[in-house]
């Protein structure tokens, strides 16, 4: 597939692409340490944050999952960035093409990071994908709600493209001043557990400490299904290459969080958290199947709730669930608007976004009536 934004852009060390006039620039995500200053800022302005978005996560995560993948930037008179949307060839499903905003499995949050007026902004991003031949721009994992959300809707309204919403749920979040964690995990168990058995409770933040917890973390998740299904990130050279730059580079700047519970001196349930901007998210989670009767990886987010929400060290901590529903459903009240959009880059949409929708449906109809298949398969 063709590689977005033309062959001509080029990114120079001071973070600035190319660009024809309209105030957008395309600009390729160099590697690590190459880090533009006006990104920086653009991230402490924006009107949200997204840690997946931001250059320490993302230039670990493009040469990984998608290598062509290129930064679309807004920048205002001043040189300063006004929104940064990491973009990528793909399809809309099946087969029809589209300009598709860069959320993946492993940081399922397309939120971009945006400032001042950000319905100029949109617009801006959906001109210039109009005037390069875009159809369609998928727009996956979003926050449908809060200012972005808000300035992409005021900004499709008035240029009449259509946004078509694909799959909207509503996903568990932690809120400081919100409602308190329910328990749901049985304290019977808990209780037998620590009766029988030392049981401890960690938290580790140490730089130092991070990257040996983290050699801990993928080998408890390699001896579970994941290792047995091959998607555990110790299967495979690249994704290892990928958590270790994440939390190496996350850690030393205070970013990552791991808490690790262990019985008689051994972890048995561990989690990853990432923090960034006074949010955090609920990353990567690994247990031990051999207690799975004593449920230790539901007992450590219960724990990791508690401990969060009692502290009030964040604003909003997200579940990152991808569908209704989650491990934490029941235990995290409040909630938060997602949807998968479909967004026409020409106004009036016309016959290459009603393909676009049509074929989009078919696809995640196909994966919905596989899973069912596969969930019954398994018994």
């Amino acid at each position: 597939m063709a590689r977005i934004g033309g062959d001509d852009a080029r990114q120079t060390r001071s973070g600035a692409g190319t660009g024809t006039g309209d105030g957008m620039s395309w600009v390729d995500l160099a590697p690590w340490p190459v880090q533009p200053m006006p990104w920086c800022g653009l991230i402490g302005a924006s009107s949200e944050r997204n840690v997946f978005h931001e250059p320490e996560f993302l230039t670990q995560a493009v040469p990984f999952l998608a290598p062509d993948a290129r930064l679309l930037v807004g920048v205002t008179a001043s040189g300063d960035w006004a929104g940064a949307l990491p973009l990528r060839a793909g399809r809309a499903g099946f087969v029809v093409p589209a300009i598709c905003s860069f959320s993946h499995q492993y940081g399922p949050l397309g939120t971009p990071h945006m400032a001042g007026d950000v319905a100029e902004a949109w617009r801006r991003v959906l001109d210039r994908l109009q005037a390069e031949g875009a159809s369609v721009l998928m727009l996956p994992h979003m926050r449908a709600e809060g200012a972005v959300f808000e300035g992409l809707m005021a900004a499709t309204a008035a240029s009449g493209r259509p946004v078509d919403v694909l799959t909207a749920w509503r996903r568990p979040v932690l809120l400081a001043g919100g409602a308190v964690p329910v328990c749901k995990v049985s304290m019977k168990r808990w209780r037998r557990l620590n009766r029988e058995h030392d049981v401890r409770h960690e938290v580790i933040v140490d730089p130092a400490l991070l990257m040996v917890a983290l050699e801990q973390f993928l080998a408890l998740e390699l001896a579970g299904w994941k290792g047995r299904a091959g998607t555990a990130l110790a299967c495979h050279a690249d994704s290892l290459a990928f958590v270790r730059g994440v939390v190496g580079l996350y850690g030393a700047r205070g970013g990552i969080f791991i808490d690790r519970l262990s019985v008689d001196g051994r972890a048995v349930a561990m989690h990853i958290g990432l923090a960034s901007g006074g949010e955090a998210s609920m990353w990567k989670i690994a247990y031990d199947e051999a207690l799975a009767a004593f449920s230790v990886g539901r007992q450590l987010l219960w724990l990791i709730s508690r401990r969060l929400h009692g502290a009030g060290q964040y604003s909003r901590v997200d579940s990152l669930a991808m569908e209704e529903g989650g491990a934490l459903a029941d235990m995290w009240p409040d909630r938060l608007a997602m949807a998968d959009l479909l967004v026409g880059c020409r106004p009036g949409g016309g016959v290459g976004f009603r393909l676009a929708g049509l074929d989009a449906r078919l696809y995640r109809g196909a994966r919905a009536l596989a899973k069912r298949v596969r969930d019954r398969i398994k018994g």
